[in-house]
């Protein structure tokens, strides 16, 4: 069909089977996306078997992007820190869980979730891809001095380090927009697989859990790892922390951070028993304290580069409009 959809008809032209039915990485326009529908990752650059990312309706009728990697899970899209899913835009309570794009670059979905191609209006091709980095992306194909190229017009996450999995366990994910996005491991860790960070790095030491008297910690600012909290405790102090954490075999680090409440203001500790999804920024007000051997450990950074993808000069604002209901014929 000239809409992109395969279609195989019996002999009484009745549809036993549509391409539309069986997305892979990518929806394509007046392709809907259900909850028997969902688009899986490649697995790299030009690898075409399946990948550790999916975009997906949740029981909870909202559509997340999710990593699922050898070992780990986790949803990272929309943001899990949002203390209520409402704070992104989204709605819980509709149930038929159903998505589209159309031809001229608007998607909307049953949860609200409403975004435009910044080239919305404009005939051309599109397609709704999500990346082998776990980014979800419009693309539009445009014309470049006689040259055809898809062209991102639209992303879901435009910090790349907030994508789940990226680094692996023990890895920092750093970025910015001369270099791209990289990935090394911490101090006293080296990668895994030399081949894919999503296996991340390995220490290269250990522990005693017999004697807190032989770890440390090595602060590093500005450094956040989400989830794998042990616990949460609020207004402790640097030494509480640290003691806390010495007193429990599985504590590799913890998070301290600075929070501004609306009567107090204090500091938070969050031990963690996994150094997962891991990162470094500026913009994030916090440090982690990594439990290292007293004794010392070598520097073993190994910073990689990941491929990087064309984008637009322009990123449009995600919008919300009561077309949502009414497109999908659920009003």
């Amino acid at each position: 069909m000239n809409i992109g959809n395969l279609v195989l008809h019996n002999s009484t032209s009745d549809v036993i089977w549509q391409s539309f039915d069986s997305p892979t990485d990518t929806l394509l326009p007046q392709q809907t996306l259900t909850i028997v529908s969902n688009l899986i990752s490649n697995r790299g650059q030009g690898v075409h078997s399946s990948g550790y990312y999916k975009l997906f309706f949740d029981e909870d009728n909202v559509l997340h992007l999710l990593f699922q990697g050898p070992k780990i899970s986790s949803l990272y899209w929309p943001d899990p820190s949002l203390e209520d899913i409402s704070d992104a835009g989204r709605f819980i309570y509709n149930t038929s869980r159903a998505a589209l794009l159309d031809n001229s670059g608007y998607f909307w979905s049953s949860d609200f979730l409403v975004f435009k191609a910044t080239d919305y209006g404009a005939i051309t091709q599109r397609r709704l891809t999500l990346d082998h980095d776990g980014n979800l992306r419009l693309y539009s194909l445009k014309e470049t001095n006689g040259s055809w190229d898809w062209v991102v017009t639209w992303q879901a996450i435009s910090e790349p380090c907030r994508i789940h999995g990226i680094c692996g366990p023990n890895g920092v994910c750093t970025y910015d927009h001369v270099s791209g996005r990289r990935c090394s491991c911490l101090q006293g860790f080296r990668m895994k697989d030399h081949t894919d960070w999503t296996y991340g790095c390995e220490p290269e030491f250990s522990i005693s859990c017999k004697n807190t008297d032989e770890s440390s910690f090595v602060q590093l600012a500005h450094v956040e790892y989400y989830g794998s909290d042990i616990d949460f405790l609020v207004n402790f102090t640097l030494q509480l922390c640290q003691d806390y954490c010495l007193n429990m075999c599985n504590c590799k680090g913890f998070q301290y951070k600075f929070s501004l409440g609306t009567h107090d203001s204090v500091y938070n500790c969050y031990p963690k028993s996994q150094l997962i999804n891991g990162r470094h920024s500026q913009n994030f007000d916090g440090d982690l304290y990594l439990r290292v051997p007293r004794a010392g450990l070598s520097n073993s950074k190994t910073p990689d580069d990941e491929s990087r993808l064309k984008c637009s000069d322009k990123v449009s604002k995600q919008q919300r409009s009561d077309r949502v209901m009414n497109s999908l014929g659920l009003a």
